[in-house]
């Protein structure tokens, strides 16, 4: 399996699509299986070492 570290400059909140100021970004992640197969995927942190942090906890509820 790889994480992927994902970022974009909006956010959707309560179905709408808003911009993000240049200097915040929305940083997620994206679990994908060696088949391309995408298995966990969330955004919403400012920081992308709190998206890897969080990734990384995903993947090991996961494997267990």
């Amino acid at each position: 399996m790889e994480i992927l570290i994902t970022s974009q400059n909006w956010v959707e909140i309560e179905g709408k699509v808003r911009p993000l100021p240049k200097k915040l970004l929305n940083y997620g992640y994206q679990i994908i299986k060696t088949d391309g197969t995408v298995i966990a995927s969330a955004n919403g942190w400012t920081n992308p070492h709190r998206a890897e942090e969080e990734a990384n906890k995903k993947l090991k509820t996961i494997l267990l």
